[in-house]
């Protein structure tokens, strides 16, 4: 038996996603699927599980670490952005983990020499919940600089030994949008969804051909795992149009 994790990984010129067999803890080949139909992407997903919040209720989620440019508060806003592009319109519920609560998703930043399945181009992985003890996992590689927004920063901040002036470091150093890619990986870790060959989805395998908030196509998968919020519709439309619109600001 094996446990199957998405690895986002460095391309170069974009970033792109795996999905990949790991036993033992370590990576024992590719598990990709060229599934077209929408009908047959949603039979299909029934192999690859589903999260189950342990308190019958609810999701909650815990930043196990962090990295030197991220912080408490930022970290917070990034997760919720990533589960809310969910949440406005599937049933799925969630908080902060309170102390002494058991805890569903866990958020660590790590290096890789503390993880042995991170590379030097790996970006983040996470879990399908299959029924593991590694069930709701996130890693980030604390090798990447990770902002809100991905706009490009100040060379100072990512590589301070060759700029260590940042009034004259030129501001060019890209940086990855964290939410974005949390938000992707929150689709295969918590819903179980595995990759589209479309594009224009959130479940894409490039980050290019991603759209930044779930596609209708999206949205069917995951609802028939955990079905539509019942919410008042005009209400929902409100939600999503902020989000849209606020997504980027820090």
């Amino acid at each position: 038996m094996y446990d199957l994790i998405c690895r986002a990984t460095n391309t170069g010129n974009s970033v792109g996603f795996t999905t990949e067999m790991v036993k033992d803890g370590k990576i024992i080949g590719r598990a990709e699927s060229d599934v077209q139909s929408l009908a047959n992407l949603i039979n299909s997903d029934k192999s690859y599980g589903l999260l189950k919040p342990k308190n019958g209720k609810y999701f909650t989620y815990k930043i196990m670490s962090l990295d030197k440019e991220i912080t408490d508060s930022q970290m917070i806003k990034a997760t919720s952005r990533a589960l809310n592009r969910w949440a406005f319109k599937l049933k799925l519920k969630y908080s902060k983990a309170d102390s002494g609560e058991e805890v569903d998703i866990k958020i660590y930043f790590r290096s890789e020499e503390e993880d042995p399945l991170l590379t030097s181009s790996t970006i983040a992985y996470m879990y399908y919940p299959l029924g593991s003890t590694y069930n709701g996992i996130m890693v980030i590689n604390t090798r990447y600089y990770f902002t809100l927004s991905g706009n490009a920063v100040n060379m100072h901040y990512i590589d301070p030994v060759h700029y260590p002036d940042p009034k004259t470091a030129p501001i060019q150093g890209a940086s990855i949008d964290l939410d974005v890619v949390m938000y992707h990986e929150f689709g295969h870790g918590i819903l179980g969804l595995q990759h589209d060959v479309h594009a224009g989805n959130g479940m894409a395998y490039r980050y290019d051909l991603m759209s930044e908030m779930p596609s209708t196509r999206d949205l069917s998968r995951g609802a028939a795992k955990i079905g539509y919020r019942d919410d008042n519709k005009s209400y929902l439309e409100r939600l999503w149009n902020y989000l849209t619109k606020t997504q980027d600001r820090d």
